[in-house]
């Protein structure tokens, strides 16, 4: 019995030494670490463990000067940055300090053979000429050496509009790779992949995006359409060739619908059809044909920016057909003889005046224009639009009354004068000393079939003769009456 005693006091002895031992070898280690970095301490990647916060500093300065940073890129690019090149200094901010304060240094043995790499932002000096003297002396950022990347676009293969896929390029900006650089170092990357890192310009349209695809479709169905303006006894169509004649590159290089295209054809157009104050070649009751001068108001005028815009939205929403011009001012027939079938035509040398409606002849009548003597000569050589049509209107020049009013060149007209004799129609020379203001005057009743046969707009043709279309100009202002 004794003798158990003995031994299991030997026994718990032997126990609470080694107890006691590891303890103090704990205690020891608590406050050997509570000075130093940890077991198995890391800074990106750089070992530190066990090391005085003045023992890291050194150690990642001699890390700093045998630092090697490899970059690489597109087409094989590849270059070095080295840190004794660039005097890398590390910079302490106090965080080695501050990591020793903070870490639970009564866990020390568990950290006994591991490692725990703290990653983090270090502070470091360099030589910033020396940076950009070897960001100038890489080929890869060299402009020459460098192709932009291209977006995806609309091309013509000749055939169809198709998507031309975008090409990535090989483009670099300066600033952000030298920022890449400076970020590597501060963590302690020795490998920069600037193809992963994004640092290369990338296109902005690809060829999978939608808005592209669609445009592409767009194009194709437009050189499907056909849009035809009818004028009577010519057209003018806008077919398949001449819709792809207006498709060009835009500034981002896709085919598109150019409106500048459109606008030009929509001007030829107007030009070959346009008659609104110009030459007129005219038949006249006779049946010689004269050709009246440029001038007068009377013809079609084509709007062109509302026609281009129309035609535009008739593009757009696909349409194929007919459309309408839009004009300015419009004339009674669209064919090349846009006078028509109705209207009133008055030979000065004649003094006579014919009045057509549908093209047949309804009255012939004498008529007693301008004065030649007294300047007041009825304009002549062209065509007018009548400007208005008013029944019972007051001279105030002259205090007369007259029943029908037609005027058709400012202040010159057609009208009926009631301080005429029949006697004065009869001589078609009595104008010339006794004649108008410049007015168009006309027997009541010969007047009342014309102011009930044409309206506004109608066509006035006067002319001096078949063989002078064009007669003497008024020296003196024409006045109503």
């Amino acid at each position: 019995m004794n003798k158990l005693s003995k031994s299991s006091a030997l026994v718990f002895g032997s126990v609470g030494a080694l107890v006691l031992l590891l303890l103090t070898l704990y205690l020891v280690g608590v406050g050997h670490y509570k000075t130093r970095f940890l077991p198995g301490t890391a800074i990106n990647g750089i070992r530190v463990g066990g090391e005085t916060a003045e023992e890291a500093r050194d150690t990642l300065q001699r890390a700093a000067d045998a630092y090697v940073l490899i970059l690489k890129g597109r087409d094989a690019a590849e270059a070095q940055i080295r840190g004794a090149d660039l005097q890398l200094t590390y910079v302490d901010q106090g965080e080695l300090e501050q990591i020793i304060e903070e870490q639970a240094q009564g866990t020390w043995i568990l950290h006994v053979g591991k490692t725990e790499n703290l990653e983090m932002q270090l502070t470091y000096a360099l030589q910033e000429e020396v940076l950009e003297n070897q960001l100038s002396a890489f080929s890869f950022l060299q402009p020459e050496n460098m192709q932009a990347p291209v977006n995806a676009y609309v091309a013509d293969d000749g055939t169809n509009y198709v998507v031309v896929p975008e090409q990535e390029g090989a483009w670099l900006e300066r600033e952000p790779v030298k920022n890449a650089i400076l970020h590597c170092i501060a963590t302690g990357a020795t490998l920069l992949d600037m193809d992963g890192a994004a640092l290369y310009s990338v296109p902005q349209v690809r060829m999978d995006d939608p808005a592209l695809q669609n445009h592409a479709a767009y194009m194709n169905q437009l050189a499907t359409l056909s849009i035809t303006y009818d004028f009577v006894d010519r057209s003018f169509t806008a077919d398949r060739d001449e819709i792809r004649s207006w498709i060009a590159p835009d500034e981002n290089n896709n085919c598109t619908l150019n409106s500048d295209l459109v606008a030009q054809w929509v001007y030829n157009m107007a030009y070959e059809t346009d008659t609104f104050a110009n030459s007129h070649l005219f038949t006249t009751h006779n049946g010689e044909q004269i050709l009246l001068a440029p001038g007068g108001d009377y013809g079609w005028a084509m709007d062109q920016e509302a026609t281009t815009e129309a035609l535009l939205q008739a593009l757009g929403q696909g349409y194929s057909g007919n459309l309408e011009p839009a004009y300015i001012f419009t004339a009674l027939d669209r064919s090349s003889n846009d006078i028509g079938g109705t209207y009133v035509e008055v030979c000065l040398t004649e003094q006579k005046m014919y009045l057509y409606e549908d093209y047949n002849l309804k009255l012939v009548t004498p008529v007693i224009t301008g004065g030649h003597t007294t300047g007041f000569d009825t304009p002549s050589g062209s065509v007018w639009a009548i400007d208005g049509k008013k029944y019972q209107m007051h001279f105030t020049l002259f205090d007369v009354e007259v029943e029908f009013w037609l005027p058709f060149n400012g202040d010159c007209g057609i009208h009926d004068a009631d301080w005429r004799s029949p006697e004065e129609y009869v001589d078609p020379s009595y104008y010339l000393e006794n004649g108008s203001h410049g007015c168009v005057n006309t027997p009541y009743d010969a007047m009342e079939t014309v102011f009930e046969t044409v309206e506004i707009g109608y066509p006035v043709i006067v002319y001096y003769s078949a063989e002078q279309p064009v007669g003497p100009e008024p020296t003196q202002e024409v006045a109503a009456g």
